[in-house]
């Protein structure tokens, strides 16, 4: 769907924050649309922590004095992500008299009603509705010209390297995955398994959330030729998109779905790396709560009032990223290790094409003037409605 000549277009901002995944989805979107944007930078209060019930509309969270401002003239239209987000989102507005819409990315933890589009992913387990749209993974900037132009700057930096290029992509531990020094030792044994079989070498990269010890783990255990690129706060030279240009292979950490989806976009291979379950308070009351309600209300009703308290955020499912893992392996895009190469993976839908649609699709006129808040027309699901 695209804009008509006559028609004026809207006014568009992205609130960026600190996850360098999450801006890349919502930049992602803004490019999709094909709308001029503007770039509105946020830093955050240790307040964010607070629910978004009791935050309201409201400024409480941000940092004013590292963040951007906030001022007129208001946007018809933000994309943010995430529930830090979304009182500033909401906050803006209530400035515009009602008239900015909002589009949410991932899981707002907060009542969905109150956003025009929420765009989310397997791993978050939100419910269906009229202005919810699953995908099927994250979206992402992997765009061909990039991966060209990386490509042909770094190819000759890395031509002392033999051939196949298996890459190591590395992310983080999180609250229900451990990502230890052993844990990381036991994937670089079977990424150089792979390597030494095909006569190739290694092209690893950390990420933000890698900690010192499991990059330096890497480091110490790596054996065969490679390049290790370890993340760091400072400016600095980046081969991660030469990397996704020039690797014949990808093995991803299973915690990251920005790597994992970013990995897919370039339709070579991808082997899933999953990470081991946590044991601790945050796990376990994920996972006993709603088995208690289960046990309590039968699974079929528990599925529904769970449903129902998701979107009024006021319960907050555990992220199972497991979802994810199970979206990319039925779509061929992905595998486990020791699983065969799929023989004939499914087309792959353009996602960013179909959200950036869902969009434009608010700024439809209806017959009573005004515009649509939200669309059922797609379904509530781009793969149908997601399990449990």
């Amino acid at each position: 769907m695209t804009q008509s000549p006559s028609e004026p277009v809207p006014l568009v901002w992205v609130l960026l924050g600190d996850k360098a995944g999450d801006n890349a989805q919502c930049l992602a979107l803004a490019e999709a649309l094909g709308w001029p944007f503007q770039i509105r930078s946020l830093k955050w209060r240790l307040v964010f922590w607070v629910s978004n019930h009791l935050l309201g509309a409201s400024l409480l969270t941000l940092d004013h004095r590292r963040s951007d401002r906030l001022e007129p003239p208001w946007p018809d239209l933000v994309i943010a992500i995430g529930r830090r987000s979304v009182p500033i989102a909401r906050w803006i507005r209530w400035q515009s008299g009602g008239r900015t819409k909002l589009v949410q990315i991932g899981r707002p933890q907060a009542p969905l009603r109150l956003f025009d589009l929420v765009v989310t992913t397997p791993q978050y387990r939100l419910p269906p509705g009229p202005n919810v749209l699953h995908l099927s993974r994250p979206l992402h900037l992997v765009r061909q010209e990039r991966l060209e132009q990386e490509g042909e700057v770094w190819r000759p930096r890395l031509s002392h390297l033999p051939r196949p290029w298996i890459a190591l992509l590395v992310g983080g531990p999180t609250s229900h995955l451990r990502l230890s020094p052993s844990v990381v030792r036991e994937m670089v044994r079977l990424v150089e398994a792979a390597a030494i079989a095909k006569g190739g070498s290694m092209l690893i990269s950390t990420s933000r959330r890698t900690p010192p010890q499991v990059a330096e783990a890497i480091e110490e255990a790596v054996r065969v030729p490679h390049q290790l690129h370890r993340w760091r706060p400072v400016p600095h030279e980046n081969p991660y998109f030469a990397y996704l240009a020039l690797a014949d292979e990808f093995f991803v950490t299973g915690d990251t779905a920005s790597m994992l989806s970013e990995a897919c976009a370039t339709g070579k291979p991808v082997t899933i790396l999953p990470l081991p379950a946590v044991d601790g308070l945050v796990e376990w009351t994920t996972r006993v709560i709603p088995a208690g309600i289960a046990a309590i209300a039968g699974k079929k009703r528990a599925k529904r009032i769970l449903g129902r308290l998701s979107a009024l955020g006021l319960v907050r499912l555990r992220r199972d990223i497991a979802r994810l893992h199970h979206a990319m392996l039925e779509r061929g895009l992905a595998r486990l290790p020791g699983m065969p190469p799929p023989v004939a993976p499914i087309p792959a839908l353009d996602e960013r094409a179909l959200a950036a649609d869902r969009v434009r699709r608010l700024f439809v006129p209806t017959r009573g003037g005004g515009s649509r808040a939200s669309l059922p027309s797609f379904g509530n699901s781009a793969y149908g409605e997601p399990a449990a």
